[in-house]
């Protein structure tokens, strides 16, 4: 059985992202959590952003890590990126991730 994690825990897991936040792992900590929620599933693409930005800006793996978070995000509820999500800053390390 998966943990379902509460206010604190997501709370302490953004607090360590946000001191370290291109950690791709503790991005993916948090975004995995925010899934196992216990009220149910929150993550949305402001998580998506909130949660990855920062690696995408650091590397390309940070990008690919992005990019797997929104797929799962679409493939579990549908929701597909939103432009207004993508800074000029974001889209060229996207785009210069190839």
């Amino acid at each position: 059985m998966k943990t379902k994690w509460k206010d604190e825990d997501l709370e302490r897991f953004w607090n360590e992202l946000k001191v370290d936040p291109t950690n791709i792992k503790k991005a993916n900590t948090n975004w995995n959590a925010c899934g196992n929620y216990f009220r149910g599933d929150i993550r949305s693409g402001q998580f998506v952003i909130n949660a990855f930005k920062e690696c995408a800006l650091s590397s390309k793996e940070g990008v690919v890590a992005l990019a797997k978070a929104y797929r799962t995000l679409f493939l579990m509820s549908g929701e597909s990126p939103y432009k207004n999500f993508f800074d000029q800053e974001l889209i060229i390390s996207i785009r210069d991730a190839k």
